[in-house]
């Protein structure tokens, strides 16, 4: 999903749009159960439902490359076609390897934005190989 427009700010150029990977989550993304803390704000139950308007939770990278050193809190970025108020910033995390950069991320709640195709992160204190996976997890 690509982030084109800041609003108040002049437009992007077109085919210029930073990508952003994007990641559907639940309140929970800036709780303690994710490896991610909250560097601000965050989902609330409140704004996570499909009726309330849409809300999106940025990584530092993000905000830097829009926001610069403004606080983005309650500002308005244009993703996926829509806009949405930034309502929270986490840490940067590595999603697709430990060698990799860290790239631009926005993340939706699931309520807002349901996406058929799902990747489920766990954590665990034991064996990750060894865990035990609740059925309507593993089907």
């Amino acid at each position: 999903m690509a982030a084109s427009a800041v609003e108040g700010e002049p437009p992007v150029s077109p085919g210029n749009e930073p990508a952003a990977e994007t990641s559907v989550g639940d309140p929970g993304i800036t709780s303690r159960r994710w490896a991610f803390p909250s560097v601000k704000g965050g989902f609330s139950r409140r704004e996570n439902t499909a009726d309330q308007p849409r809300v999106v939770v940025i990584n530092e990278t993000l905000a830097r490359q829009f926001f610069n050193s403004r606080d983005p809190l309650g500002r308005r970025l244009k993703a996926g076609g829509a806009w949405r108020t930034v309502v929270g910033v986490v840490s940067d995390v590595k999603s697709s390897s430990l060698e990799s950069n860290v790239r631009p991320q926005l993340y939706v709640p699931h309520a807002q934005d349901p996406w058929p195709p799902m990747t489920v992160v766990l954590r665990t204190a034991s064996d990750p190989l060894g865990a035990r996976i609740p059925p309507f997890v593993a089907n």
